[in-house]
This record gives structure tokens, sequence and C-alpha cells, in this order.
């Protein structure tokens, strides 16, 4: 926890000079020349406030709020440029100075009939808007302390991580402003001009807010990487030492667990790493309660009181996943040939990617799959984590009595789960039909899964290393099979890899019949679709909401190099293949 406090801190020093914050630098320029000698102190307080509580938090406040975190986005910049209008229009910042300082008298003495705390005041609701529209600009560290969050595991250690980083943050913005403060002081044509000044700064800071609220700041980063190629490619270096990796692990290793609850003596508690015990049947213990959140869909919510009597298969998936869309054709025949029986689905979507936590991408997405069963959300991880589970797909079987007897990851074992169904079943009383479906063969591509974004990266072959952030990446001549390079501006995050400029482009060397990928639109819609070259042959595949596409079919397995020319700001999670 002290190595990732200490350079959590460090990393947040060296921020400032990362090229994702040079788009909102004039924004903490601006509060060098706001009213009020105690605004900068003000900006600072909100920034570590607000970038504290919203790092860690967003994912919560979403959920309970019922908002998107780009709608609180949206929120920020309208603060921002409501200040920069105060800055620019002399009554409005009269105004805004007298409403201010009608609050401050109310809880603080004047002194010298001046109040000391107005510029503070008027300086905290820039600083919290500047922490939010900070968030995205982190390293590995504050990208683990978010990714455990998304899965409901917010403790103190993610607090004192990230308020550490906004500390280190603050340092070099703190000394922007008072040395932009100071420079005013010492220079009096200066100061004779400081109102012509603060309503530059605030035109800027308008343009900034306006800017940012239209994506232009990923274009001017862009811009600038294009320009230099190796700028800000070293600032999170620190942050990949083998020390913090290793504590990174032991951290995600103790959050992402099941808790003491879902542990108890007699409750099914998943497998662990004994894997041997898959397609086997026995008694494993009761079935956890039903602790996914919701939204429901295709019922009203159930539990597992509501289930007693019944035959329940648990399916732990997630749309975007081809594994778990193959299953979909069996889970269909036995949802229609012993719904009647007593036999009940109960599909637990726990999302593996951001976007795959909107309920309305869900619901979509369950009306375009044909799955008639019910379906909970699982966006807090916590069905997930009550079954310990670890894969996608999953099935547990549960009995009439809300017994675990059986359990399957993966594809496959499709007719030994029919036939455990139909075992329960008739051990439950059930009368069911003779006959069964015989598994079909289930063909494997050479290629495996490949994830791109920098968490799970796998495969990756060029010049140097996939790095966080926004770089420039060479083409390279050679590539090995089952491998994948980049070629021109990418963005890297954690989860997926993002085309940064108008000369992104993938290769792909792979051995397959069919190539999928999981792929989210760029923001602007109605942009140039996704070319596909392969075989000598070209296609563009429009990209208008994020889910799985298919990017190549061939009449055979064969190998062969795929090539894709990526639209600005679209984003590439992983591939998956078919034979």
């Amino acid at each position: 926890m002290l190595i990732l406090t200490g350079f959590a801190f460090l990393s947040g020093v060296v921020t400032i000079l990362s090229p994702c914050i040079l788009p909102v630098l004039p924004l903490v320029l601006a509060g060098s020349a706001g009213s009020g000698r105690r605004r900068p102190l003000g900006i600072v307080a909100g920034f570590v406030a607000g970038f504290t509580v919203f790092t860690v938090s967003l994912t919560a406040l979403s959920r309970i709020l019922g908002i998107s975190p780009n709608f609180l986005r949206g929120v920020a910049v309208v603060v921002l440029s409501i200040f920069a209008l105060v800055m620019i229009l002399p009554g409005l910042e009269r105004l805004f100075e007298r409403g201010a300082g009608f609050l401050v008298r109310r809880y603080q003495p004047e002194r010298n009939g001046k109040s000391s705390s107005a510029g503070f005041l008027g300086g905290l609701p820039v600083g919290v808007s500047l922490g939010i529209l900070w968030t995205p600009c982190v390293g590995p560290i504050l990208a683990s302390v978010i990714t455990i969050a998304i899965a409901s595991s917010i403790d103190a250690g993610a607090f004192v991580i990230t308020l550490a980083y906004s500390l280190g943050t603050a340092i070099p913005m703190m000394a922007i402003m008072l040395g932009g403060r100071r420079l005013l002081d010492k220079f009096p044509g200066l100061h004779r001009n400081l109102g012509r000044i603060r309503r530059f700064f605030g035109v800027l800071m308008l343009f900034v807010a306006v800017s940012i609220g239209l994506g232009w700041d990923l274009r001017f980063q862009a811009a600038v990487l294009r320009a230099f190629p190796g700028y800000g490619e070293n600032l999170t270096a620190l942050e990949n030492s083998d020390a913090v990796l290793r504590a990174l692990d032991r951290r995600e290793e103790r959050l992402i667990r099941p808790v003491e609850e879902y542990t108890r003596e007699g409750l099914f508690s998943g497998v662990g790493s004994d894997l041997s015990r898959e397609g086997v049947a026995g008694l494993y213990g009761a079935a956890p309660p039903i602790r996914a959140q919701g939204p429901w869909i295709n019922s009203d919510p159930l539990s597992m009181n509501d289930l007693a009597g019944k035959v329940v298969l648990i399916d732990f998936w997630t749309y975007s996943c081809i594994n778990c869309i193959r299953t979909l054709p069996y889970l269909r025949d036995w949802h229609e040939k012993y719904s009647d029986k007593g036999f009940v689905i109960l599909g637990v979507h726990s999302p593996e990617f951001a976007f795959e936590r909107n309920p309305e991408n869900v619901r979509k997405a369950v009306k375009d799959l044909d799955v008639r069963w019910p379906v909970v959300l699982d966006n807090g991880y916590d069905q997930w984590r009550s079954y310990a589970n670890r894969f996608w797909p999953s099935h547990y079987l549960i009995d009439t009595r809300g017994q675990v007897r059986y359990f399957t990851f993966g594809e496959g074992h499709y007719l030994e789960t029919e036939q455990m169904i139909r075992n329960l079943l008739i051990e439950g009383g059930s009368q069911v039909p003779v006959i069964l479906r015989q598994e079909t063969r289930q063909d494997y591509a050479a290629t495996p899964e490949t994830y791109l974004g920098a968490k799970r990266a796998e495969r990756y072959y060029g010049e140097g290393e996939l790095r966080m952030g926004t770089g420039e990446y060479a083409r390279t001549d050679e590539l090995p099979e089952h491998h994948w390079s980049l070629q021109g501006t990418w963005k890297v995050s954690l989860e997926y890899i993002e085309a940064a400029g108008d000369d992104s482009v993938l290769l792909l060397n792979f051995e397959a019949r069919y190539v999928y990928g999981v792929l989210s639109p760029a923001v602007e819609p109605g942009g140039p679709g996704l070319k596909v070259v392969l075989d000598g042959g070209e296609t563009v595949i429009p990209v208008a909401e994020s889910r799985m596409y298919e990017l190549a079919s061939r009449s055979r397995e064969a190998g062969g190099k795929l090539k894709l020319y990526v639209p600005e700001g679209t984003r590439l999670y992983s591939f998956t293949f078919g034979g």
C-alpha cells in the first residue's frame, strides 16, 4: 500500500507534463488571473476533492443517480463555461462577487472590510469541474483503482491512492497559478491591465471548455503527438516498475474475490484453482442468493425463493463475447424443451467492457440475439463474486432444493449438461421427453482470442512496447503468425486501443475461418466505416454501436493477414476467431 501511495504521488507530480493534460492547462493558467488572492487555493482544493471523489466513486454515482459519466463531464464543461463568462463580463463578475461575498459573510466575519474567502469560494467549483475533466488522464496505478471500483470493491486504500495522486498533481498546479500571480504583481504594466488579462483568460477558458465539450481536445493531443512522436512516452514508466506491478497484483487479488458472506459454511463458494470438478455431478453446496442489482430484462426481479422447486441454470455471459454467443442456440433449445417442465435459465450479464454496462445496449443485444429467458445485469459483479466465477461463459445447474449440482466453463459439454438437466428434472418429479439432441462438433480456430487493451494485451509485435497513452507506432515489415501490430497514431487504454488520427492502421496475422472484433464507434456519428483488407479484397463495415462485429468470413480455415484502416475515435477491444 505504501509503495502504491508513494508512486501515485510521484505520478501525480509528473502528470502535468503529459500530452493528455495539455488541452486543460489553459484552465490552470486562468486560475492565476481570477479575482481573489485565495482563488488558486480554492481551485486546488476543489480539484483534489473533485478528482478523488469522482475517480473512485464515478461508477457508484452513475448507478445511484441513473446518469451517464458523460453527463457529469458535460456538467463540468457547463460550469467552466459559466465561470469563463464571469471573467469576461464585468457585470456578471460583480454579480457573482456580491453573491459569493454574501454567502461568505454569513459564516465568516469580514477582515478590514473585505472577506478573505470570496476568492476561495469562487475557485472551488472551477477546481471540482477541473477534477472531473482530469479523470481520464491516469496511469496504470489509478487505472487499476478504477477497474477494481467498477467491480464495487471501493476501499479506504482506493481513496488514499487517488488522494495521493491528486495531491501530487496539485503541487505543480499550485506553482503555476502562484507563479502567474507573482508575475502579475511584479510588473506594474501587467497589474494595471489586470482586467484585460482576466478577460483574455476568460475567453481562453471558454474556448477550452467548448473544445472539450466537442471533443476537440483529443484531436489536439493527436496533432501534438504527430508533431512530436516521442513526447510524454516515458512519463508513466515509473509506474511500470516490478515493485508497483507486484503491489497492484496483490491488491487486486485481495479485493476481487468472494467476500465472507458469500463463503460461509454450506454455501457454494466456487471452485478456486481446482477445475477438476468441472462437468462432474455432485453436491457442491447451496446456491448463493441472487445479489445482482439489475435492472432485469424479460422478467420481474427474482429471488432464489421464487425459484424454489425449479431446476435453474445460471448462465454468466456478456453480449460481445463470441464464446457466450455460440452457446445461445443450445440454451434456446433447452429453454424451448424444458421451460414448461420446471426448468428456468437465468442469464447473469456480467460486463467485460465498459460499454456493456449500459442497460439499453444490453436490452438491444438481448432482443437481437433472441434471448427469451430472464436476464439480470450484474454491473457490480455481486453475483459473479458470490460464485467466485472466473470465466465467460459459465453455467451452474441448481436442483429443486437449491443445491448446486453441476457446472461447466466455456463452450462444449452440451450433451452432458442437457442430460444433467433431465436427471434433475426427473429427480424433482417432472416428466421429460426421451430424445436428446446430439451435440454438434465445435470448431476452434488456430489463433486464440486476443485482447488489445494494455491490461490484457497479448501477442503484440512492433518496434518497442505497447504503451499507455497516445503515441505514434511505426510500420513493421515482419509479423509472426497469431500476432498483431499498429501503425500510425493510437491511444492505448487498459481496456481498449483507440484510433487517434487519420493514419491509424492495425495489422493481424491469423489462422481461422472467421474473424470477429469487439468495437465501439467514434464519438461523432456518420463518419467513415472500418475498412477491412484481406486476400486482395476490401470491405467497409459501418461501426454504429458498441458490440461484436464479423470482420472476415472465408470458406475454410486458412492463414491470412488482415489489415484494418480504423476511423479516428473508433475503439477496438478484442479479436475472437472461429474455425
